[in-house]
């Protein structure tokens, strides 16, 4: 294993720094796992009550009322996982369906199930911000071109991911990026 900050110096060659020294490296061919963060989309500074998916996982107790910020496939499992716990849950999507790319026959399964359980789903909603209030959140929305809020005890932003390769050199060698990757 080898340890420190990597990044490329052309086609064929690594320079990894570490605390004391750097050594470069040759590759015929290279796989870059350097994994990725969430997406922390404007208006909503991650904190005590704002949180990714991890944050997500991680709460001290099982809020009364949940909203989450995006309907993809990680947001829609941890609201049905609140959901069954207990917590009155509101997914926000931007989009007019929750799992996009899902064929639609199970997605209208999905959205039945979210019926039974009392989870609200509203589709093309753009989320605006949210406000730690101290007690919860203040969430602002815009749907049907009208401004409204949720108050809850969290919100969860779960969007998407970006990768970790900010600081890799991979415009030096010719990879083109994307903000949700190669």
């Amino acid at each position: 294993t080898i340890m420190g900050t990597a990044f490329l110096k052309d086609d064929h060659s690594l320079r990894v720094m570490q605390k004391d020294s750097a050594q470069t490296y040759t590759f015929k061919n290279l796989i870059i796992a350097t994994g990725s963060r969430p997406i922390e989309i404007k208006g909503f500074k991650f904190g005590k009550r704002i949180l990714d998916s991890t944050g997500g996982l991680n709460l001290p107790e099982v809020p009364k009322e949940f909203v989450v910020i995006g309907g993809g496939y990680i947001g829609s499992e941890l609201a049905s996982a609140y959901a069954n716990l207990g917590a009155h849950v509101t997914i926000l999507e931007g989009t007019s369906s929750i799992l996009p790319n899902f064929e639609k026959d199970m997605v209208q399964l999905v959205l039945n199930s979210f019926k039974k359980r009392g989870v609200t789903v509203i589709t093309n909603a753009m989320a605006k911000e949210a406000e730690d209030t101290g007690k919860g959140v203040k969430v602002t929305y815009t749907a049907d071109g009208k401004e409204q809020t949720i108050a809850a005890d969290y919100v969860m932003v779960t969007v998407g991911r970006r990768p970790n390769t900010d600081d890799l050199g991979l415009d030096i060698v010719g990879v083109e990026t994307t903000d949700r990757g190669l």
